[in-house]
């Protein structure tokens, strides 16, 4: 009666989105959700996403971002696929409970977190991360906690943070020019469906597997804002509603194991070059900010006429990651320039279609 209380305790805490981090147990579930840059309601999803994280910051998320005129479609469509979601934004907490919409996910993670046991623990060991290669190591040692029939796998998902890219909102789901985007899938490290993990079915308690980790982060991920997540599931069934999260657990790429990336605060302004470049019709590159700042980040063509306006307005200090999308330009030379109150630069950057 003690714990149901509490469990309605917290659900109360979370839906009013009140920072409640002491509530957080040995289990941590995962969000997987659905979303898109185009999408008018998916802001909303977000703000939930956000209270989440606080009130539980264990929680695992994975931003699928979709259809066709989302910059990160490519590498969330087989898991979008997988899935089956269609309506944005909705998504699975713990593949339990089925496709629900945003207004149910804070609930279901308030209380798998509370009343569920971890069938496996996750420990990383020898994590390693080589800058010269971007190439990230690990051994993966899953561990049952009790006697589980039936056949594992583990995912491991690289995700990317501090995204800018515009999305599009409404009265109610603000979004802008200058949007911060998190949790955003960037490279299913082992395919939509995993790793098998253990080899005998019945898996006994205390028995351990490891499953080697070796990944190398690609060239348009900043490293500095990429974690790591790993989820361990049962694989029968249904993917939303049968393939039960037994615990899953997220990393930093560059970071050692137990400290996490809290969008790491730069040490310089500075202005990065795109990548690739020429480009055709995408192009990516970084910029950081050593404190918090009012920003501008335009873009120009040849004759210094602006084409588009990415940020104008207040953004936190950071490592920032930009997608810059030319589909609508012609061919030709373009820059782009990012100024603040104590610094300004420009570079130059060449569309060919």
């Amino acid at each position: 009666m003690k714990k149901l209380l509490l469990v309605v305790i917290a659900v109360i805490a979370l839906v009013g989105f009140k920072p409640n981090v002491s509530s957080q147990t040995g289990f941590n579930t995962v969000l997987e959700y659905c979303t898109g840059t185009w999408c008018q309601w998916c802001p909303c999803g977000h703000q939930i996403v956000d209270a989440i994280t606080q009130s539980y910051p264990n929680t695992v998320v994975l931003a699928y971002h979709g259809a066709g005129s989302d910059p990160w479609l490519s590498y969330s469509l087989p898991m979008i696929q997988l899935f089956g979601f269609s309506a944005y934004p909705t998504g699975v907490v713990g593949r339990r409970t089925g496709i629900i919409s945003r207004s149910g996910w804070g609930n279901q993670v308030v209380v798998q977190s509370s009343a569920i046991n971890p069938g496996v623990s996750i420990q990383v060991n020898n994590k390693t991360y080589n800058a010269g290669t971007r190439t990230i190591s690990a051994d993966v040692v899953i561990t049952a906690l009790e006697n589980l029939t039936g056949t594992y796998n583990v995912l491991f998902i690289c995700t990317e943070d501090n995204l800018i890219y515009p999305q599009t909102g409404n009265g109610s789901c603000q979004g802008g020019s200058n949007y911060v985007h998190k949790h955003v899938v960037k490279g299913l490290v082992n395919g939509s469906t995993g790793t098998l993990v253990n080899s005998a079915d019945p898996w006994n308690q205390n028995v351990s597997y490891t499953i080697p980790l070796s990944y190398v982060i690609p060239n348009h991920v900043a490293e500095n804002n990429a974690n790591m997540n790993i989820l361990v599931f049962k694989t029968s069934g249904s993917v939303s509603t049968d393939q039960h999260i037994q615990q899953s657990r997220f990393i930093s790429i560059v970071q050692p194991v137990g400290i996490q990336n809290n969008n790491e605060v730069a040490e310089s302004f500075s202005l990065g070059q795109n990548y690739p470049n020429p480009f055709n019709p995408t192009t990516n590159f970084r910029f950081s900010l050593p404190k918090d700042q009012t920003v501008s980040l335009k873009f120009y063509n040849s004759m210094g006429q602006e084409v588009a306006t990415y940020i104008d307005g207040f953004l936190k200090a950071g490592v920032y990651n930009v997608d810059f999308d030319g589909s609508q330009l012609s061919s030709g030379i373009y820059f782009y320039t990012l100024k603040t109150n104590d610094f300004a630069e420009t570079k130059k950057m060449m569309l060919v279609k």
